[in-house]
Order: structure tokens, then C-alpha cells, then sequence
């Protein structure tokens, strides 16, 4: 019986060492394509370990159906400590009394961007229509599934930056049913131009409000 393989002509024949590096660049060139979206879309890569400085203070408020919240109080605050800057990211912005801190703090402060979930386009009760109405800049970060982001940062460029986070949306139901919580740092300048840098990644893009 005549080998199959005889009949085939070695000049048709792939060496293997040539699928091996074949295989090789594209695999570089996947790697590649990887850290380029981590670095450009996804915002930066993930930030070294720092140490808290000597003045960065930590403040945390809480929520729950069994005892009083007080972040409302909490996020106001903190808005009206701001000198010059505040940077948003909301999944859901429903506390009418933090969009009137909001606005009011535009009528002297010129640079206060929101960033919030595409569902802000239709979710009833919104407050976002009303940022937008008294002339705050607002972004709708629609390229991801959600953009589950919350969290104010107040200056973060500056010499005494705060940076608010945690789990508390910005509704009314956070306050009064749910059980939430934040915390703001302050004085973290490192902290803060981190997630200054996300910030402005995700504002580069979203769509306009």
C-alpha cells in the first residue's frame, strides 16, 4: 500500500518552525492590542501602592432602614467645600437635595462635570434633566454595559483634594431605604489624580448629555 503522505509534495508542506512563529506574532500582537485598551479605554493601568501621607483624613457615613442615614448631609457638605472643581460619576441621581447643591455651587464654580449611566435618560424622578437645564455639563457614559461609578472628587488636582466613593447611589432610596455606604478622603493628592485620570478616561468617552 502506497503512503498517502508520499504522493504530497514536500514544497506544499508548512514547517513547523514557520507555524511557530506565526503563531508567535499574533500572540504578541494580541498582548499587544490588550494593554493598548486597558491603557486608552478602560482608563490606565492598575496604580502602585502608595502610602497616605501625615494629613489625609478618612470620613465615613452610613445608611440602613433601621437606623438614620446621614450621607445626604454627608455629600452636601462636601460639595460645598469644593474651591474650584467638582468631577461627578452617578449610576442613579434621584436626592433632589444634592442636585440643588450641585447648582448652586455652579452659579460660582464654572467646573462641575456629571457623569452618569445611559438609564438616566429614562429613569423616572432623575435629577439629571435639572443639572442639565441650569447649564452643569452632563456626560452619559453609554459604552460600557453600565457605568456603575459613584463618586464626587472635589478639587482632585488641587493642594486639598477630596475624593468621595462607596456604594451609596445618589437617590433618596440610599438615604432612607437602603442599606449604604461612603467614605471621603481628603488631603490623598496621589488618590486623588488616580481616579482624576478614570475620570477624565471615561469622560473622553461618553456622549454629550
Amino acid at each position: 500500500m502506497t503512503d498517502a503522505r508520499s504522493s504530497q509534495n514536500p514544497d506544499d508542506l508548512i514547517p513547523a518552525r514557520t507555524l511557530l512563529k506565526a503563531f508567535c506574532v499574533v500572540a504578541i500582537l494580541l498582548v499587544a492590542f490588550v494593554l493598548y485598551v486597558m491603557h486608552h479605554v478602560a482608563g490606565a493601568e492598575p496604580a502602585a501602592e502608595h502610602k497616605a501621607g501625615p494629613n489625609v483624613t478618612i470620613q465615613a457615613c452610613f445608611t440602613g432602614p433601621t437606623q438614620p442615614g446621614n450621607c445626604q448631609e454627608f455629600i452636601i457638605d462636601l460639595i460645598n467645600s469644593a474651591r474650584g472643581t467638582i468631577h461627578m460619576q452617578a449610576y442613579e441621581f434621584t436626592d433632589g437635595a444634592i442636585a440643588e447643591a450641585l447648582i448652586a455651587r455652579h452659579r460660582d464654580l464654572k467646573d462641575i462635570v456629571v457623569i452618569v449611566d445611559k438609564s438616566q435618560r429614562t429613569q423616572r424622578y432623575s435629577m439629571v434633566p435639572d443639572l442639565a437645564r441650569a447649564g452643569i455639563i452632563v456626560a452619559v457614559d453609554a459604552a460600557p454595559k453600565i457605568a456603575h461609578n459613584k463618586d464626587i472628587l472635589i478639587d482632585p488636582t488641587g493642594a486639598n483634594p477630596a475624593v468621595e466613593t462607596g456604594s451609596l447611589n445618589y437617590t433618596t432610596s440610599a438615604e432612607n431605604r437602603n442599606a449604604e455606604n461612603a467614605v471621603v478622603i481628603r488631603n490623598d493628592t496621589d488618590l486623588a489624580r488616580q481616579f482624576e485620570t478614570y475620570f477624565e478616561a471615561r469622560y473622553r468617552q461618553s456622549e454629550p448629555w
